[in-house]
């Protein structure tokens, strides 16, 4: 089943013409992204936010993405954590299975060390024990 979520109203149209074994769900209003990323088995979106946060949560992600990439979303290419299809033939690299629900550690079991590696290198190692000891972490 596909749960559409366009950001502009015209945007329904692209689901016009189209045979559905089942009809999509289409968002008319904002969701909370969260408890929407929990709830499907993959994400096919054109980059950006929702992309790179189901990257992190373990959920997979593809981007039709088809103008110049961000550093993050090559990152995430990379780490094999989210499938750019960049013609036509590669939508067959898209792949939905049924997932059970998971943690983000237990989808992502690398995303605490990437996390800390991120905050290194923005606050640098001799930072990070003043920031972790500080108050407003708590």
């Amino acid at each position: 089943m596909v749960v559409f979520a366009p950001r502009e109203p015209g945007q329904r149209a692209y689901l016009d013409g189209i045979e559905w074994r089942h009809e999509p769900v289409v968002l008319d209003r904002p969701v909370p992204f969260v408890s929407l990323l929990k709830s499907v088995d993959a994400v096919v979106c054109s980059g950006g936010t929702m992309l790179r946060e189901a990257a992190y949560l373990g959920i997979p992600a593809y981007s039709i993405f088809q103008s110049r990439l961000g550093g993050v979303d090559l990152r995430l290419e990379a780490l094999g954590r989210a499938t750019l299809v960049r013609a036509p033939e590669d939508l067959r690299l898209i792949a939905v299975e049924k997932r059970g629900p998971l943690s983000p550690l237990e989808s992502n079991p690398s995303l605490l060390a990437e996390l800390v590696e991120v905050l290194v290198a923005r606050v640098g190692r001799e930072a990070l024990p003043e920031l972790l000891a500080s108050p407003a972490t708590s």
